[in-house]
């Protein structure tokens, strides 16, 4: 469950960081760029999930922040290199850009774009922060993203320098 990820992170010292990635592996939306509907596939993730998995920096702009996570109308956005090329040319004026959801309720803003070889989960085009994409219109986080009960995150770890894969699982268990 997503609360578990706090535990995750206190409880083990192998780990130099742990992200969240929502279960379902990517959710189908579109968003309006220039004025025509863009099909995407948005995959909710805690804010460590690029240094998790690439370390380093995007291509431009920059990854998550915690800052970023639980504001709903203003959703941050990393994009793949994918999408920035087939969507912009690869422009890199593209960070920063404003997208809007078709029905307007919800915009993404562009601000960074991941290289190529991130594709997990697989088919990604969008990457937002789990608690800002699961608020609901009230303004409040989404009561199943926060309970114990719903178990659809997958967890993945960056080991800490000098740690082995064994040291990790002797220390979780």
């Amino acid at each position: 469950s997503y609360p578990e990820l706090g535990m995750w992170r206190a409880s083990t010292r192998s780990l130099r960081a742990i992200a969240a990635v929502f279960y379902a592996d990517t959710a189908t939306a579109a968003v309006v760029l220039d004025n025509e509907a863009v099909p995407v596939a948005i995959a909710p993730v805690s804010a460590d999930f690029f240094i998790v998995m690439l370390g380093g920096t995007p291509l431009y702009g920059r990854w998550f922040e915690s800052s970023d996570e639980g504001n709903a109308t203003e959703l941050p956005a990393v994009v793949s290199e994918r999408f920035w090329q087939r969507t912009s040319g690869g422009d890199p004026s593209f960070v920063g850009r404003r997208l809007l959801a078709p029905d307007g309720a919800r915009a993404y803003v562009i601000v960074g774009i991941a290289p190529e070889k991130l594709n997990y989960p697989v088919g990604a085009d969008f990457w937002v922060p789990i608690d800002g994409f699961f608020r609901n219109d009230s303004g409040s986080a989404d009561l199943e993203v926060h309970s114990r009960r719903l178990a659809n995150f997958n967890f993945v770890g960056r080991l800490a320098s000098g740690v082995s894969i064994d040291q990790v699982r002797a220390e979780l268990d």
